[in-house]
């Protein structure tokens, strides 16, 4: 996935109850309502977020709309994570088998290749 003309790596994780991506990725283009800023609770410890903001993102043809909490920038190798929230929302399909992730948007299912090793999406798209 891209946000504008950067690709994005996103972590596939349905045990995490929100969508999450991090600071630098949305910059200045989208607004962050800090009223909704929360503590998240995670392996490697509790961060507080810096609020959400409702992203959206192109995948082919189709445009995505999503609310993810903002965190600050941290050394990894992912941009962020899709969360149950995304995953329900979109009536979403993980096919470990195929790598295939795929969810329904406006009555239509996208698909989108995994990375093989991981699940992780890794597909270019714009925002």
């Amino acid at each position: 996935m891209s946000l504008g003309t950067n690709e994005l790596k996103l972590l596939l994780d349905s045990g995490t109850s929100v969508s999450i991506i991090f600071k630098s990725c949305i910059k200045d283009n989208y607004s962050i309502d800090k009223s909704k800023r929360v503590t998240v609770h995670g392996v490697a410890g509790s961060t507080t977020t810096l609020g959400e903001s409702t992203v959206s993102f192109r995948i082919d043809q189709d445009t995505i709309t999503h609310e993810f909490l903002v965190m600050e920038d941290f050394e990894c190798d992912m941009h962020g994570v899709i969360g149950s929230d995304f995953l329900t929302k979109y009536s979403a399909i993980i096919d470990n088998g195929s790598f295939k992730f795929s969810f329904f948007n406006q009555k239509r299912r996208i698909s989108v290749p995994l990375d093989s090793k991981s699940s992780y999406i890794n597909h270019s798209t714009t925002m």
